[in-house]
Parts: structure tokens; sequence; C-alpha cells
């Protein structure tokens, strides 16, 4: 099994797990208080980047190029020690600045420190991604998932609230965090060299290319995640949990992406330093993969995975149909804009990317403070859509010389025939969630065989021939 297969399935089978704990979460803790959980949670996740520090993807992508580096990471897990400490005390600072309640700062609290361990599992993914340990990251992801779903499980069982499931948050980072960085040190210790000059990263590494990536990061999930916050604010924590009911589901999907993006980063950055075609032809191929993906996960959104809210979180998150509606328009841009990130990443176009991401949280920020105190939560997912598309226009922009824009009509024609299948479906099976994800499946199944670049007949096909 392929490293990608590998790193997918375990992304599927954290995905799921992390479906579960929202789904226990939002029915035990009912609109309000899991409205309250989840903006907190949106919270931390921006100081999360602070702790962060843009050091993840450097690591990886300079290891890749020279296992030798990845002596650096001994520098770099002092500064996240650093950043973790300011991240924490700046999550629970800034959220009593800002007078939220003392209920969330309360959460804010005990998630920050969860977002600590996190920031200590992503430094031992970027190791074990240098050196294409994809199964680790994989059990790993998964393990943290299942603790968290059994933790969670025993806490409902006696009773807590939205505090103790923060706590359990917390604990199950922790616990995978520290087997994380012990697998990540031992592999490390058998790649690194002995050269005294591989040791340490160059001077200044920090500011030029920790930094960019640092701010694309936080751009990026500013835009993302300060929704939420801003309707906690200026709607209540109601309205805030059935929106976040409907941007969980959107969540979930996009796990699936990150599987192929993590094995694809590495790829990517070793082509970017050969041949132009080669780098081309990688980037067109994902292009087209991830268009065919992005319309079949949004065609069976709209056919059934809408109608499923009610019966999976309860009939109280009923409204939050209609926000979800809105968000699954903006998934073909969401999955071909993580791959124009990378590409630019792997061409060092960290700054430009940077200044792309500040100009969609500008937009999405300006935006949903203009809207969101008039129509709430549907305001705010209209404006991810539009913030998605700008980030796409710009890093179009840019990266116009890969010749990307003559497979621009590939993707609005694939667009185009998935919109129309879901129309269809609308109009003929309506009421009716059975028959549509029948529908939907055989939708799915015609629209990756006409397009996508690996269809199932040529795979079982090769499988046959060496049978």
């Amino acid at each position: 099994m392929t490293s990608s297969a590998l790193l997918s399935l375990g992304v599927v089978g954290s995905a799921g797990l992390g479906f579960l704990f929202q789904l226990a979460a939002a029915r035990g803790l009912g609109p309000v208080g899991y409205g309250a959980f989840t903006a907190s949670l949106s919270y931390v996740t921006l100081w999360a980047i602070v702790m962060e520090g843009g050091i993840g993807l450097p690591l990886t992508r300079e290891a890749s190029a020279d296992p030798r580096r990845l002596a650096w990471a001994s520098r770099f897990a002092l500064w996240k020690l650093g950043l973790a400490l300011l991240g924490v005390a700046g999550a629970v600072v800034s959220a009593w600045l800002l007078e939220f309640e003392a209920r969330v700062v309360g959460l804010v609290g005990i998630m920050a420190v969860g977002m600590a361990a996190v920031s200590a599992m992503r430094l031992a993914f970027a190791i074990l991604r240098a050196i294409g340990r994809f199964t680790w990251e994989a059990a790993l992801s998964t393990a943290q998932k299942l603790v968290l779903v059994s933790l969670t499980a025993a806490a409902f069982r006696i009773g807590t609230d939205a505090e103790g499931l923060a706590l359990m948050f917390t604990v199950s980072y922790g616990i995978v965090a520290a087997a994380a960085m012990a697998v990540a040190w031992r592999a490390r210790g058998l790649h690194v060299g002995s050269p005294a000059n591989a040791a340490h990263p160059p001077a200044g590494f920090f500011r030029r290319t920790c930094v960019p990536l640092f701010a694309i990061e936080l751009f990026s999930t500013l835009y993302f995640r300060v929704d939420q916050v801003l309707i906690l604010r200026l709607r209540g924590p109601e309205e805030t949990g059935l929106y976040a009911v409907a941007f969980r589901v959107i969540e979930m999907s996009l796990l699936l992406l990150s599987g192929t993006i993590t094995v694809l980063f590495p790829r990517l950055t070793e082509s970017a330093r050969g041949a132009p075609a080669t780098f081309r032809a990688d980037v067109i191929r994902a292009w087209r993969t991830l268009v065919v993906s992005s319309v079949v996960m949004a065609v069976n959104g709209w056919l059934w995975g809408v109608m499923m809210i009610p019966l999976l979180f309860g009939r109280a998150y009923g409204p939050a149909q209609a926000n979800l509606h809105i968000l699954l328009g903006a998934l073909p841009l969401v999955y071909l804009n993580a791959l124009l990130s990378v590409a630019l990443i792997a061409l060092g176009h960290e700054r430009f990317y940077a200044g792309g991401t500040a100009a969609c949280a500008v937009v999405n920020l300006t935006l949903n403070l203009l809207l969101i105190p008039q129509w709430g939560a549907t305001a705010a997912a209209w404006v991810t859509v539009i913030t998605a598309g700008v980030l796409f226009i710009v890093c179009m922009v840019r990266v116009r010389d890969l010749g990307l824009l003559t497979h621009l009509p590939f993707a609005l024609k694939t667009s185009a025939g998935g919109a129309l299948a879901v129309v269809f479906g609308w109009w003929m099976l309506p009421d009716r969630p059975l028959e549509r994800s029948v529908f939907a499946l055989a939708v799915s199944v015609v629209l990756w065989e006409a397009a996508a670049p690996w269809p199932l007949r040529r795979v079982l096909g090769k499988r046959a021939e060496k049978v």
C-alpha cells in the first residue's frame, strides 16, 4: 500500500472518530453549550498558530531535501516551547480583555493547554513526514481520536458539561503528543548525520522562512475560524452552535483532503527543484484529481448529507441545514486553494501567499462585521464562499505560468455537471434520502470514471495484469 493510501486511510479513520466526538458534543451539550464550546475551540485554534510559529512546513521541506537538517528539530523544539507558553498566556489574557463570559474564558484556558500539546504533535509529524513515515502519523492521529472519544463517552456517562469536555480534549492530545515526540525523536536519531554545521538552522532562518509561513497560517485560520467567534459575540451561543454543526461537516470533508496534501507537499518540493515540466505535470494531475473529488463531495452533501443533520445531531440542529447548503458551494474552491498553496510554498513564494491570505483575512473580517449583526450565520456562510473565491483568484494570478488557466474549463465543466445532477436529484427525488444516496453514488462513479486521472477501471486493469 502506498504512503498516500496509508495516510489517507488514517485520515479517514481519524476524521470518522473526530466526527463522532463532535456528534457526541453537539447532542450532549445542546446548541447553546455546543456553541460556547466550539467558539472557544475556534478561538484557541487561532492562538495555536502562534504556538506553531510556522516551523513545521520549513522543517519538512528542508529535511526532505537533506535529512541531516533533521538535526534542526532540537532548536525548533526550544522555539516551540517558548511559543507554547506565549500562546497559552495570550489566549487567556486576550479572552479576558475582550470581555468574554467567564465560562468562555475558562474553556479557552483549558483548551489552550491542549493546543500546546497539538503544537508538539505537529513538530513530531513534520519529522515523520520528512523521512516518509506516514504510517506513524496516521496511527498516532487515529489514536488521539480514539482516546478522545473514549474519554468523552466516560465523561458524558458521569454527567459532564463543556468544561469537562474541554478537559478531555486537552488530556487526549497530551497523551498522544508525548508518544508522537518519542517516536519522532527515535526516527530522527536514525537519519541525522554528524556535521556540526547541520545542527542549527542558518542565521535569520526563522525570520525569513518561518515568519512568512506563520503569517500564512494565521491569516488562513483567521478567515476560516473567526466567524464562529464573531457569531458568538454578535448573535449568541445558540446560533453559533447551529453554524458550527454545518461547519464541522465541512471540516470532516476537508480532513479527507489533508492526507493527499500532506503526501503531495514533499513531492512538489522535490519536483520544484527539478525540471519545470515535471513540477507542472504533478500540479496538473493533482488539480484534476481534486476538482473531481471536491465535486463528488459536494454532490453527496447536497443530495443526502444535508438531510442527515437532524437525524445525526438531533432536531434542534435542523436550522443548520441551510448553512450547510451554502458552505458546500465552497468545497471545490477550498480543495483547489489547498493545492495552490502548497505549490506556491514549494516554489518559494511564501511571502506572496502570505500577502494573499492577509488580503483574504481583511475581506473576511470586514464582510463578517458588516453582515453578521443583521443576517447572522447565513451571512458568515456566504462570506466563507466569497473569501475562498478571492484566494483562488489571487493564487491563480501567481501560478499562471504553470498553465492552469487552460485547465479552468475542465473545473467549470465538472462543477456544472455535478450541479446539474444535484438539481435533477432534488427535482426527481424530494425528501427521499435513501434513493438520493444511491443516485449520488452513481453520479460519483460516473464523474470519477469520466474525469479523474486515475479512473477505477484503469487501477483495476493494472491489478488484473499483475495477477
